[in-house]
């Protein structure tokens, strides 16, 4: 994994991939504002209860979340984090690529928006013999 800089960004990915959602409630503000993009669904969530049952709605399914990457930083009057992951479903292997923005007050996530490409398939590398 390689992270630019700290920051609620990181803490928040580290969590939703790892399935820690106690530990994404806790980084969650109790009115929090959530709006989520999938190339085929749109998805909006108020309240930290809400959000979690979209975040789970999303990674329903996938066994063996790793993170690969994360980079992130100040962006205005919040954070930008970029992740990408991997895990398996009953279909095979896939990569997520996540993009978020958010705000936070009083050290708590208030406002939530991800870009998600969800499901990209992995492929194992095939090794030919002559």
């Amino acid at each position: 994994m390689s992270t630019a800089v700290t920051g609620p960004g990181v803490e928040f990915a580290s969590a939703m991939v790892a399935g820690d959602y106690e530990r994404v409630r806790a980084l969650l503000a109790p009115d929090v504002e959530f709006q989520g993009l999938m190339p085929d669904r749109t998805w909006e969530a108020s309240g930290a209860d809400d959000v979690i049952d979209v975040l789970r709605d999303w990674k329903s399914g996938a066994k063996g979340e790793e993170l690969e990457e994360i980079v992130t930083g100040a962006v205005a009057d919040g954070w930008r984090v970029d992740y990408r992951w991997h895990a398996r479903d009953d279909a095979g292997p896939f990569a997520v690529e996540q993009q978020a923005y958010l705000q936070e007050h009083d050290g708590r996530i208030d406002r939530l928006r991800i870009v998600s490409k969800r499901k990209a398939p992995v492929k194992s590398p095939t090794h030919e013999h002559p």
